[in-house]
């Protein structure tokens, strides 16, 4: 929504500055034509876009990377997250944010990345709160920050 409003206001400057030094009404006109055709467009091929990548992903499958079985080890290092494929090392200072729900933890350590815990993975609600209180305390120790979630 940001990009085609900003990308209509920039059409329209230019037909303004057309007019401006050409004195072209016909500049006007076009831009704002574009103007609008780019608002109403490319929020809709963004979505086209999505839902095309999204109907591909699950088309594929539920990929074993994507969603399967993981151990998680908190160690002094950071949150090692191992599946049957891989073993990921999350260091402390890249944990941006950590949030919950009622049904799960969010850790991110990226734009675009994180990891969703259930909380139905641990014993009890005890155990969970206990992995959050770790977790919380090496981040904050590891990136000097004050005790904060979301």
């Amino acid at each position: 929504m940001k990009q085609s409003l900003g990308l209509a206001l920039l059409f329209c400057a230019v037909g303004w500055i057309e007019f401006q030094t050409k004195g072209r009404m016909s500049s006007i006109i076009l831009s704002g034509i574009a103007a609008i055709l780019s608002f109403v467009f490319i929020p809709l091929y963004h979505k086209a876009v999505i839902r095309k990548r999204v109907s591909e992903m699950l088309d594929e499958g539920m990929s074993p990377q994507r969603i399967s079985r993981t151990i998680m080890t908190i160690l002094n290092e950071g949150l090692e997250r191992e599946n049957e494929q891989t073993v990921v090392l999350i260091k402390w200072r890249s944990i941006e944010r950590i949030e919950q729900t009622p049904e799960y933890l969010y850790l991110y350590y990226g734009a675009i990345e994180g990891m969703i815990i259930p909380k139905r993975a641990f014993a009890n609600t005890a155990e969970c709160a206990k992995f959050l209180e770790i977790v919380m305390a090496y981040r904050e120790n590891a990136a000097g920050l004050s005790a904060e979630m979301a």
